[in-house]
């Protein structure tokens, strides 16, 4: 498994949470965010991962916002 992986630096005009943001978010420990982006669970949903100089990981907020508001904003279903 010698992959090579795409590290993205973090732009300095995206608005990014941090491991302990996104802990928070979902719920779960930051080794477990750092195991699905190794996996590439955030990828799969189109959230954009960076990582700061000194490798620390950063989420867009822009993205991870969009994709909770398309899980969990209620769906009208139309009875006809």
């Amino acid at each position: 498994m010698n992959e090579e992986l795409e590290i993205e630096e973090e732009p300095g005009d995206v608005e990014t949470y941090s491991p302990s943001d996104m802990s928070r978010l979902f719920r779960v420990d930051t080794k477990t965010l750092a195991r699905w982006d190794r996996n590439g669970k955030f990828a799969g949903k189109g959230i954009r991962v960076f990582r700061t100089f000194g490798g620390h990981r950063r989420w867009s907020k822009e993205d991870v916002d969009r994709v909770f508001q398309e899980l969990y904003t209620p769906r009208v279903v139309d009875e006809d």
